[in-house]
């Protein structure tokens, strides 16, 4: 699963756990996110194709990341790829992140 190999990830690069799948009320919408760090006010999606291939399902995410900016929270969202392919890059993405909070 790509939210476990996400976590071991993040064990690796000595970040912070954040909570995992947590529900947010956003007024209008619920969201459910995939990790947060809610002292940085930090969200990271994490896309697995499964999930986020269609065009329905791109408008969804699209309408829900607006709605998290729009609350006060920063979102980084990365696909399978990334996280196989790129885990220095992200994990740097995500610790800069976590410092500029």
């Amino acid at each position: 699963m790509l939210e476990t190999r996400f976590s071991v990830l993040l064990r690796r690069g000595g970040i912070p756990m954040p909570e995992i799948n947590r529900v947010l009320d956003l007024g209008e919408m619920i969201a459910k996110v995939d990790a947060r760090w809610t002292h940085s006010r930090l969200i990271v999606e994490i896309d697995g194709l499964r999930w986020h291939t269609t065009r329905a399902h791109k408008r969804h995410d699209d309408r829900r990341q607006n709605a998290l900016v729009l609350d006060g929270w920063r979102v980084l969202r990365y696909d399978a790829w990334a996280i196989i392919n790129e885990p220095d890059r992200v994990l740097a993405e995500i610790a800069q992140a976590l410092l500029a909070a």
